[in-house]
Order: structure tokens, then C-alpha cells, then sequence
């Protein structure tokens, strides 16, 4: 990484550490953290793109958040399952004393796996959304790639192991998650943590 990069990175990292209870939203672009990222073709390819995306990870890992918005993130398909998973290690290491996660469109489908096993995990997670809470603008495109095996498993082994998670809404589309929440909320070994949820079908 270049020096400029080093800089620019050092430079969001110490605005992200300023903010106590920090809301990010990963969207198109990281828009409106650009004014942290304006070097000229840097984004230009793959590589690019996937280098931004962990640069962003890594500094909102070492953060305070109180809440973690994923929409579509150039760059973020790119991702190994490896950089995920430390991502999500890094959050679990985090000074944040509460935290609510929103998963998006079409990433959320990406992440699930990783997702299903900070839940289980994390002792700060008190809110889980799943689709698009009031932001209709993506209806048409959540979810378009089907959720593994492995997602809907790890998704039902977060639910049915988190104790601290209180609020959970899912905008479903096409019935996929069903099974996750029919694994995590019947049969004798279910989730007890959850106050208060939403279901939607779109």
C-alpha cells in the first residue's frame, strides 16, 4: 500500500475511533466516507476495489459501533471466506457495549455464514435485520442468490446459541428463510433471547 493510502486510511481510522456508538452503512461506494478515499483511479479494477473494502473493514473493526449497515459493496463479493471471517473475529474483540447489524440486498447472502457465527458468538449483538428496514429502493434485488446449506445451518446455530440478541426482522423473499427461523425458534433446543421480531414477505 502506497504511503497516500496508509495515510488516507490512518486518517478514517482516527474519525471512525472518534465516534462513540458509530452507525456505518456500507453502500454503493462507501459514499459517504469518500471524503476520506479520493485517489484518483485507485478503484479502477478488481484489485483496487477489494483492497478499499478491507481497508474499510479493518478500520470499523477497531471501532465502537453501534450499528453496521451492509448494502451493496463494490468490491465485497471479492472477498475470501478467510478475510470475512476475521472481519467478523475483529468485531467480536470490539470496545462496542451494543451493537445492531442491517443486511441488505444482495450481500446478505455473501456474509450469512460469517454472520450465523458472530452471533453465536458475540456478546454485544442486540439487534439482527435481514432485507431492507424502510428502504424499499432494493425490494426487487434481495436476495437474489439462494442461501446455502451452510448458511441456513449457520444461521440457525447463531440463533439458537445467542444470548444476547433481543430483536430480529426478516424481510423475506420466497419463503428462504423459513427454515432458518423454523430451526431456531421450534424444537426443544430454540432460541430464548428474542424479545421482539419482525416478518415480513416481499
Amino acid at each position: 500500500m502506497g504511503s497516500s493510502s496508509e495515510d488516507t486510511l490512518k486518517r478514517f481510522a482516527e474519525h471512525l475511533q472518534t465516534q462513540e456508538g458509530t452507525s456505518i452503512r456500507l453502500s454503493d461506494g462507501v459514499l459517504e466516507y469518500n471524503r476520506f478515499f479520493e485517489i484518483p483511479g485507485e478503484l479502477s479494477d478488481l484489485s483496487g476495489q477489494k483492497k478499499r473494502v478491507l481497508e474499510v473493514l479493518q478500520a470499523i473493526g477497531n471501532c465502537k459501533l453501534g450499528e453496521l449497515t451492509f448494502d451493496d459493496v463494490p468490491g465485497a463479493e471479492l472477498l475470501s471466506s478467510e478475510e470475512w471471517d476475521s472481519f467478523f473475529s475483529s468485531l467480536l474483540s470490539s470496545q462496542s457495549s451494543s451493537l445492531e447489524i442491517f443486511l441488505e440486498c444482495t450481500l446478505y447472502s455473501t456474509v450469512c455464514t460469517h454472520v450465523g457465527a458472530f452471533v453465536a458468538k458475540s456478546s454485544t449483538l442486540e439487534g439482527l435485520w435481514f432485507g431492507f428496514p424502510g428502504n424499499f429502493r432494493c425490494r426487487d434485488r434481495i436476495t437474489m442468490i439462494p442461501l446455502s446449506n451452510a448458511a441456513v445451518r449457520a444461521l440457525s446455530e447463531g440463533l439458537v446459541q445467542t444470548k444476547c440478541l433481543r430483536k430480529l426482522s426478516v424481510f423475506n423473499k420466497e419463503g428462504e428463510m423459513a427454515d432458518v427461523l423454523t430451526s431456531a425458534f421450534t424444537g426443544d433446543v430454540r432460541n430464548t433471547s428474542v424479545e421482539y421480531i419482525i416478518y415480513r414477505e416481499i
